[in-house]
């Protein structure tokens, strides 16, 4: 099977049941953990033309189901926020105990920003 950057398939895998390609190797969907629901990429299997990503290599493609609309970025993140709301957060690497860096407060504390147009699409998708 060939896949295209932004093709949404009905997937069988670990976590997920529609997964949008990633472009190289990923499965971006909809998983539930711990009663929070977040995207999370899982990879093609190697019956299926994976190489890489274990243990995360499960997916097995269905069928495809569309297409993400322009404008919406295939990722699982949009990079990085400060607790403190900044952008301007950077890993500045071991040693701990302070790996992060921020311009805008004295205690960073970094989080995923979400991509909530991605988790929309997918999540009506599965409704």
């Amino acid at each position: 099977m060939n896949f295209s950057k932004g093709e949404v398939w009905r997937i069988r895998s670990r976590n997920l049941t529609i997964g949008v390609f990633d472009g190289d190797e990923g499965f971006i969907g909809i998983r539930t953990k711990f009663e929070s629901r977040l995207l999370f990429t899982e990879y093609l299997a190697r019956e299926h033309g994976g190489t890489k990503h274990l243990p995360f290599d499960t997916v097995t493609p269905i069928e495809r189901v569309g297409q993400v609309p322009e404008g919406i970025e295939i990722t699982d993140h949009l990079g990085s926020v400060c607790q403190c709301g900044s952008t301007s957060i950077r890993w500045t690497g071991p040693p701990a105990p302070a790996p992060w860096e921020c311009d805008d407060c004295d205690e960073p504390l970094s989080f995923r920003k979400p991509n909530n147009p991605l988790f929309d699409y997918l999540d009506k998708l599965e409704g």
